[in-house]
């Protein structure tokens, strides 16, 4: 007879305990942090990301875990400011990263990192993941703007696709809701 899996394993896919999430608010702006990553972004309410996330991948496409440390966050009304200093390594190879999160009253959000390896390191990639949420976001409008300068009009999957939808991204841009326009732009090393 098989054992079925706890309800830890079913749900987060470990049996470590969910690691506790601080709330970060600027105005209107609002974020979760958790373990150095943005969850749950809104303004005025509504979900406009559902994550960035900066990882690290080995040559095999593993995710490392980092190590954060020197963790700081500072806010206010008109802004808030994360940083940190995170280490990615196994017993062959080694990598750091800085990474800065700095959200303002107006909406602009900014998260930056800078990679320093301390070995040979072997990945498939070391960047941004960023997750745009479901409602207002499947099925909809996007403008794309590409790394050459032109953009075009297309519209976001209805459904996660096997395939990536676009490609050669600068920025993506969309209205969650009437009137709230969210542009993503990724700047630096592509």
């Amino acid at each position: 007879m098989s054992v079925s899996p706890s309800s830890a394993i079913k749900y987060f896919g470990t049996e470590s305990p969910p690691v506790a999430t601080q709330r970060l608010q600027a105005g209107l702006l609002s974020a979760e942090l958790d373990a150095g990553n943005l969850r749950y972004i809104r303004y005025g309410g509504v979900e406009v990301m559902r994550a960035i996330s900066y990882v690290v991948r080995d040559s095999i496409w593993g995710t490392y875990n980092p190590t954060v440390q020197n963790l700081t966050v500072q806010q206010d009304e008109t802004q808030f400011q994360v940083s940190y200093h995170a280490i990615c390594q196994d017993d062959q190879q080694e990598i750091h990263y800085d990474a800065r999160i700095t959200g303002h009253a107006d909406g602009t959000l900014q998260f930056e990192a800078s990679n320093d390896a301390k070995t040979d390191f072997w990945t498939r990639r070391v960047g941004f993941v960023v997750l745009h949420a479901l409602d207002g976001v499947a099925g909809c409008p996007v403008e794309v703007l590409h790394t050459d300068g032109s953009s075009e009009k297309s519209v976001f999957p209805e459904l996660v696709e096997p395939w990536q939808p676009f490609f050669d991204i600068r920025a993506l841009t969309h209205e969650p809701v009437p009137g709230l326009r969210v542009a993503c732009t990724m700047e630096g090393d592509t």
